[in-house]
Formats: structure tokens, C-alpha cells, sequence
């Protein structure tokens, strides 16, 4: 699910996130469907597949055994990515578009939701460390580590001398507790909000530093 907003400038109030349209459809919020592949697990025991992705219809249709016939649900989304999906794919096809809006200064969300053992991992983060060492995203490289290099690729093409900082902050969210990653031993939860709502600790920020410093930080 992506959420794309103008960012407020100083002295200027946040627009609304219906004020701007984003995405391919001109629309803030799209719902993305990538389909996992059945696991070597899976595969060994013969588990039958019961998800078709069709891409190009942008429809998940799911078979159901019910009273010895095969009944099939399809669902339709703003996009469907099949389980040939590579990393590249799904970051070109549906992130790096973002980022770019984001370098222009619109505030973008991507949240990542499913099943335990459905992909969430794999998809924002990949396998750390695939891509350390050769100056680019690996293979298996997941959203945040290419956003990572695509945001510091566009400040080197820039070269106009000027210098930039940047930081990158690590939260979690679990059990309603907001957790700061990059304070070591902090513990750091979260402070009360309005309304009795759950407000994120003022978080630590990382050094400026290259892009594979920024992905050590979050391994």
C-alpha cells in the first residue's frame, strides 16, 4: 500500500492526502499484490497451489475445494505481481516511482502487510548483504536497500557542489510498543499521544555516510 502527500514547507500547513494525485492511476492509495511461490517445503510435499496472479487482469483468484468441487474467488487490485516477480521488478515497477515523487518533495509511505511467512521480509528487505561490496543493489536486494542507492544516486547526479545530509531512522511497531532500532539497549517505547494515541519517540537518525553504511545500520 503506497500513501503519497506534498510534504509541508516551512511556514506552510500540510496539504491533505486527496490534494495531489499519486500513482499510475492518479489516485494516493494503491493496494499491490505480490504472490509468493511455493516454498521447497511446499514443493516436496506436494502442496497443491491454490493462488493465480494474473498480472495484466491485475486479479488474485483463489480455489476453493468446497463439497468436492472447485470453486474459485477472484479478487481484483491496483496491481498484481506473480511469483516470477523478481526484486528489480517489483522495485522498479512500484517503488522507484515514489522515491522520485519523494525527492520532489512529496511524503511517501510504503507498508508492507500479510501472513507470517508470506514474503514481507524478502520483499522490503531482501538478503543483507547481497548487495555490500559491489557498489549496486544484488539480485535479492529488497525495497529499502534500493531506495537506499536510488536516493544517493540522485544526489550524486546532481553535482552541483552542494553538500547534503542525510539519516535514515529504524523504528519498530510491535504489541502497540514503538521501538527505536538504532539506540542500542534503549528499550525506547513510545510516548503518549493525543487521544491516548501512541506517538513515536523522538528517533536517533543515523549518520551521513555512503549507501552501504546506511545498509549495515539496518542489518
Amino acid at each position: 500500500m503506497a500513501t503519497r502527500r506534498p510534504a509541508p514547507r516551512p511556514g506552510q500547513p500540510g496539504q491533505g492526502p486527496g490534494s495531489n494525485g499519486g500513482g499510475e492511476d492518479g489516485v494516493n492509495i494503491q493496494v499491490v499484490v505480490r504472490c509468493r511461490p511455493l516454498s521447497k517445503e511446499e514443493t516436496a510435499s506436494r502442496a497443491p497451489c491454490v493462488v493465480k496472479c494474473t498480472d495484466a487482469l491485475r486479479e488474485v483468484t483463489l480455489q476453493q475445494n468446497i463439497g468436492g468441487k472447485q470453486i474459485g474467488r477472484t479478487y481484483h487490485f491496483d496491481r498484481v505481481l506473480s511469483g516470477e516477480t523478481t526484486q528489480e521488478e517489483l522495485y522498479q515497477r512500484t517503488v522507484s516511482p515514489m522515491v522520485d515523487e519523494m525527492l520532489e518533495g512529496f511524503n511517501c509511505t510504503i507498508f508492507a502487510y500479510g501472513q507470517t511467512g508470506t514474503g514481507k521480509t524478502y520483499t522490503m528487505n531482501g538478503e543483507f548483504g547481497d548487495e555490500l561490496g559491489g557498489g549496486a543493489p544484488g539480485p535479492h536486494s529488497g525495497v529499502v536497500p534500493r531506495a537506499i542507492y536510488q536516493v544517493f544516486a540522485y544526489l550524486d547526479a546532481l553535482g552541483n557542489g552542494a553538500e547534503f545530509t542525510v539519516k535514515a531512522s529504524y523504528l519498530e511497531l510491535y504489541n502497540e510498543e514503538i521501538t527505536d532500532l538504532l539506540v542500542n539497549g534503549s528499550g525506547g517505547g513510545a510516548a503518549p499521544g493525543p487521544g491516548n494515541a501512541a506517538a513515536a519517540p523522538s528517533s536517533s537518525g543515523a549518520p551521513p555516510g555512503a549507501p552501504e553504511s546506511r545498509i549495515r545500520i539496518l542489518e
